[in-house]
């Protein structure tokens, strides 16, 4: 929402606001943009022609509520990002893991190369940029696509982006079966024949490969297959960085320097480039926009170092990213004692996949298991049970876990107990980061 709303100042339009969490956007105050704290039907003000909310406020809002007996127009964030698109050529960024970063790439290689695109993404740029929203002059409109609700299928892209696909949204998605279904409708819609449309996809995910073949639509792919289009090549990495060639069909096209740590950040690099490339942008700008690209906020971000302790904090919320950011921190500090205060995200996500989660969280050394962070969900006590039964299933694969589960309290159980040279790893979609000192 506050990518959006920086895309919609920028271009002159007159907001305000509301959020559980108005500190999240301060800097729309040095813009004239009220935000309250909090929802309240007096906040919506009958002059207003439009009221845009995310899917994290339904029908039942006090405001929403307001706004249709006032006969305002209302509008979700995912038809918002649709309305934008509609005037620009699209690149939309699915894929359960790796949406915010790959759509911060490409972002970054447009803006080296003077394309001056609009990015809507999910999270902060590190070097600069208050939210991951940029309002640019020229003619690409970069965008996240999310699953959720089917959302993704409101977008009409020029190029879409498939990371990866793996259950996820289960309060929406009750199959896997469900899911691809869904991302199939998203491939065929967006790499329709004739129309110039295109499909980049990961051809290491085996959802991916199967929904691609489903959707028979035109597309680019990449990926360590052999038989993706576009791979890596040469392989190197230094304390957790990687550099690599870029094959396009077995040839040389770049060579790629990281920035941001992680193995898993090859594959969303590689997507990067070929979306790049498909758009239009040579080589060199994709080189220059990678190796300038220096990540976005709780992807792996360092944020102190106190005593001697590095305190990193990540936004990891599925098994899958569990895993990919403990390797990374593996690499970034070898033979260091790491310790992992992860906060599962949906009472529904965590008890689905719970198995996989004490199984990803075995590459810490020590680990704190938070109360569920309750996102969109009635979950009465659920968020405490769920956390339990995660820390058991832990222990008994072998995990060292702490009892507590308040997460004050285990963030101060933490702070307590590490010592210097210790890795400190906080973990999760929710509000975790506001915790640490």
């Amino acid at each position: 929402m506050q990518a959006l709303a920086a895309v919609l100042l920028a271009r002159g339009w007159r907001l305000t606001g509301s959020d559980v969490d108005p500190g999240a956007a301060d800097w729309l105050a040095g813009r004239d943009v009220t935000v309250h704290a909090g929802h309240d039907a007096r906040h919506i003000d009958a002059r207003a022609d439009l009221v845009m909310h995310s899917d994290a406020v339904g029908e039942d809002n006090v405001e929403r509520r307001r706004a249709a007996r006032l006969g305002i127009a209302q509008s979700s964030y995912p038809q918002a990002v649709a309305g934008l698109m509609a005037h620009k050529r699209g690149i939309a960024v699915a894929g359960t893991h790796g949406k915010s970063t790959t759509t911060a790439m490409i972002g970054a290689i447009m803006v080296a190369a003077g394309v001056d695109p609009t990015v809507i993404g999910g999270a902060a740029p590190l070097d600069g940029g208050p939210c991951g929203g940029r309002a640019g002059r020229g003619p690409w409109l970069v965008a996240e696509a999310c699953e959720y609700r089917a959302n993704f299928l409101r977008l009409r892209p020029e190029i879409a982006v498939i990371l990866n696909i793996e259950p996820d949204h289960f309060d929406c998605y009750p199959t896997p079966r469900a899911l691809e279904r869904a991302f199939v409708r998203f491939m065929s819609q967006a790499g329709r024949n004739g129309t110039g449309r295109t499909v980049v996809a990961n051809l290491d995910c085996p959802a991916t490969r199967r929904c691609l073949a489903a959707a028979g639509c035109r597309a680019m792919t990449f990926g360590l297959a052999a038989d993706a289009c576009w791979r890596p090549a040469h392989v190197e990495e230094t304390g957790g960085l990687h550099r690599f060639t870029v094959l396009q069909a077995g040839r040389k096209f770049c060579e790629i320097r990281l920035r941001v740590p992680g193995r898993h950040q090859v594959s969303n690099a590689l997507a990067a480039v070929a979306a790049a490339q498909e758009a239009g942008i040579a080589a060199g700008a994709i080189e220059r926009g990678l190796s300038e690209f220096a990540g976005i906020h709780r992807r792996l971000e360092r944020v102190a170092s106190l005593g001697g302790v590095e305190i990193l904090d990540d936004y990891a919320h599925h098994p899958t990213e569990v895993r990919a950011t403990l390797a990374a921190v593996r690499l970034m500090y070898p033979n260091r004692r790491v310790w992992c205060l992860f906060q599962p995200h949906q009472v529904s996500r965590t008890r689905a996949l719970v198995d996989d989660f004490a199984s990803s969280l075995q590459n810490a050394d020590r680990v704190a298991v938070a109360d569920v962070f309750a996102a969109r969900e009635v979950a009465g006590a659920a968020p405490r049970a769920v956390a339990e039964d995660l820390a058991a299933r832990a222990r008994r694969l072998g995990g060292t876990v702490l009892p507590g589960h308040q997460l004050q309290t285990i963030v101060g159980d933490v702070a307590a107990a590490a010592r210097p040279g210790d890795v400190v790893l906080t973990m999760g979609a929710g509000d975790i980061r506001k915790h640490l000192p």
